[in-house]
């Protein structure tokens, strides 16, 4: 009897898992506030994400150009990635966030090149497009 609660409580545990993960399945769109050398910069942006176990994948289109997700993880609803910033100083882009229902907040931080320092750079906030 011991052994089927225990197996109950593994299934729900995993099922809950499970569907965080497929929370973030869809496309979001938002804005993102970055801050560089040129100032406070706002990007409307989309999100195109799919889960596959505990892998994120997906796209991320502004301005016109669309960049391939990068090293994506979620883990319940935590999700991760990056993607290539086209910089020389800060190669790629950090994206570190949650989603909660129908919305997904980010912050964006990277890693300069030449000392390793990690700058936080910016947020965004999206929704889930219905």
């Amino acid at each position: 009897m011991q052994v089927l609660r225990g197996l109950l409580l593994i299934m729900a545990c995993l099922s809950s898992s499970l569907l965080s993960a497929a929370d973030t399945v869809g496309v979001w769109q938002g804005q993102l506030t970055m801050a560089g050398a040129r100032g406070e910069q706002r990007k409307e942006v989309t999100l195109t994400l799919t889960v596959n176990g505990s892998r994120l994948i997906g796209t991320m289109t502004a301005d016109g150009e669309t960049a391939e997700i990068l090293d994506g993880a979620v883990k319940g609803d935590d999700i991760s990635f990056e993607i290539e910033s086209g910089a020389d100083d800060v190669p790629r882009f950090v994206f570190n966030g949650n989603v909660v229902g129908d919305a997904l907040t980010l912050t964006v931080s990277g890693r300069l090149k030449a000392t390793g320092q990690i700058l936080t750079i910016g947020a965004g906030s999206f929704k889930r497009r219905k």
